[in-house]
């Protein structure tokens, strides 16, 4: 599980291709995650 609180300001992933932010309670140990830094336009 990934701690938010442990992100960079703007840091954003994509959970099973869904754009979302990164939500300790919204993570399954399969689900397939990127990081996206929003900032940095990814």
């Amino acid at each position: 599980i990934f701690d938010s609180n442990n992100l960079p300001d703007g840091m954003l992933c994509m959970i099973n291709d869904i754009d979302i932010e990164c939500l300790d309670n919204s993570l399954e140990p399969d689900d397939h995650v990127i990081f996206i830094n929003s900032l940095h336009g990814g």
